[in-house]
């Protein structure tokens, strides 16, 4: 994985579809398009993850780097372009036509962009392409470039549009997460205490009081308890009319 070369603890989760499958897009090759099958993603899905983010800042033309120098030295051949890198993709998966992955940025003014909906994106990825426009194996993955997008007619100096209309950054607001807690602050200690808690609760430990027990976690319990119920009446042991257990036998002594 390319270290982050940005500096803060920013942090931003964004899902992202990285490329269009089965369909013909504008590429190097005799015919002037390629075909982007999923056979040839789905095998080398996991090495995106791999791969570093690169963020072109706007008021630089976005353009592929050199994929060799790249995978040398990201972080030299980054600046040399005036990128920085700003993340790496994870949990990359091939879902129906498409390749999708979870990006989380680290850069406040990318992360901004996604937001408004100004962050486009296009994919680095070697492979061996026939005359014909169909990729010949497996793509191997090298970056992933981000920058400010603009429509096609503007395109020039200060934003770019990407190859794929289908790749996008799918969730506009950002989940940001918050800086954990430091050992021994409050907070730690409260957030401690809600998980121990929690376990109790799976664990069936009484707790001190009723209003401890979070509410999702009793949902749960009455969900078990009513589908347990249902169980007990689908055998015949519960008289529906009394709600009574048929079979059910008195702890009192006899006379």
């Amino acid at each position: 994985m390319t270290a982050v070369n940005n500096t803060g603890s920013f942090q931003s989760e964004h899902e992202v579809v990285l490329q269009g499958l089965s369909q013909w897009l504008p590429g190097p090759s005799k015919i002037g398009k390629v075909f982007y099958g999923v056979d040839n993603f789905a095998p080398t899905a996991d090495a995106w993850n791999k791969i570093p983010i690169l963020f072109c800042p706007p008021g630089i033309k976005p353009v592929h780097p050199d994929h060799a120098a790249l995978a040398r030295d990201p972080i030299g051949t980054a600046k040399v372009y005036g990128y920085r890198i700003i993340g790496n993709p994870k949990n990359t998966r091939v879902t129906g036509s498409q390749i999708v992955a979870d990006a989380l940025l680290s850069d406040p003014q990318a992360a901004e962009l996604a937001k408004n909906n100004k962050l486009g994106l296009s994919t680095g990825f070697d492979a061996q392409i026939d005359n014909a426009g169909r990729i010949n194996g497996r793509v191997d993955p090298n970056h992933i470039l981000v920058f400010m997008s603009c429509k096609k007619a503007a395109a020039g100096e200060h934003c770019g549009t990407g190859n794929d209309p289908r790749a996008a950054f799918n969730n506009i607001a950002p989940v940001e997460r918050p800086p954990m807690p430091r050992h021994g602050s409050k907070d730690l200690s409260e957030m401690e205490a809600e998980q121990q808690r929690a376990r109790d609760v799976r664990n069936g430990r009484p707790l001190e009081s009723a209003h401890e027990i979070p509410e999702f976690f009793r949902e749960q319990a009455r969900e078990r308890e009513a589908a347990a119920v249902e169980m007990i009446k689908a055998r015949g042991k519960i008289d529906p009319a009394t709600g009574m257990f048929r079979d059910f036998q008195s702890c009192e002594e006899p006379d």
